[in-house]
């Protein structure tokens, strides 16, 4: 139960990515969590790190003016998935799983692609024929190889984004209805310099002798994901979890060595 408490709360704060809220409500909670628990000279040790921030996007269909949130992919290298101020207009299709048949009776030349997330890299093929940005749909499942595919280590410079499967659906839907839409398209993420913090604190040896020698637990809070504004981190939570239980074991059954605490 205080397994499934702790992961509740370290996921249900938003992405913990650096830069993003969910992190530091992460950082606070652990430090405050170290104090309540009694630990010794605990400490929160700021440092710096650049990372990418979603500052939100969306897609609006220009014949009714309904809009739909965006989410940006991770960035190729160091090309985000920012669009000008004034926003894109483009034509939306919808590409399938980005086989190069599925783009057979469309001008490809600036346009806007809907496709299944779950498609390896063929947004690659899309871009090659003259695509402008990818809109990857929500899938029920997915892997870890999967979403490594979406983003390149080189600059490439088109704009990748993320909706959510109901509102991709809905799109889907219209676009085999209709084979095209007009759209725009607003989004925006920045490369910031945040503040991140490592959280210390310890727990005194017991033995005489013993407590001169300091045993390290280290465990990492922050997240990652290919939507760096989704990423609630469950997976990668568990080291933290397990951390915070070993913190409060101890507390309970203090070690005859000491041991440093490091989140």
């Amino acid at each position: 139960d205080s397994v499934r408490r702790l992961m509740d709360r370290f996921t249900g704060q938003g992405s913990r990515v650096p830069g993003y809220a969910g992190h530091a409500a992460a950082a606070r909670f652990i430090q405050q969590e170290f104090e309540r628990i009694g630990l010794q000279d605990v400490v929160a040790e700021g440092f710096e790190v650049t990372s990418p921030v979603d500052k939100g996007g969306t897609l609006t269909l220009l014949k009714n003016g309904v809009s739909f949130p965006i989410h940006a992919v991770w960035p190729n290298l160091v090309k985000t998935s920012t669009l000008p101020r004034s926003g894109v207009r483009a034509r939306l299709i919808y590409g399938g799983n980005g086989e190069f048949g599925v783009f057979n009776g469309h001008d490809m030349e600036g346009t806007a692609v809907l496709m299944a997330f779950n498609s390896w890299n063929n947004w690659l093929n899309a871009a090659m024929l003259g695509a402008g940005q990818v809109i990857f749909i929500e899938p029920d499942s997915t892997f870890y190889t999967e979403a490594e595919q979406k983003f390149l280590q080189v600059p490439n410079h088109v704009e990748r984004f993320w909706i959510d499967k109901t509102s991709g659906r809905v799109l889907k839907r219209m676009l085999e209805q209709e084979g095209e839409l007009e759209v725009e398209l607003r989004a925006r993420m920045d490369w910031q310099k945040v503040r991140a913090h490592n959280i210390l604190g310890r727990i005194e040896g017991t033995d005489p002798v013993l407590k001169d020698q300091i045993v390290v637990i280290n465990a990492y809070y922050d997240a990652m994901s290919v939507v760096p504004a989704l990423a609630p981190g469950a997976e990668m939570g568990c080291s933290i979890v397990a951390l915070m239980e070993l913190v409060d074991y101890f507390k309970r059954y203090p070690p005859a060595r000491t041991i440093l605490f490091l989140g």
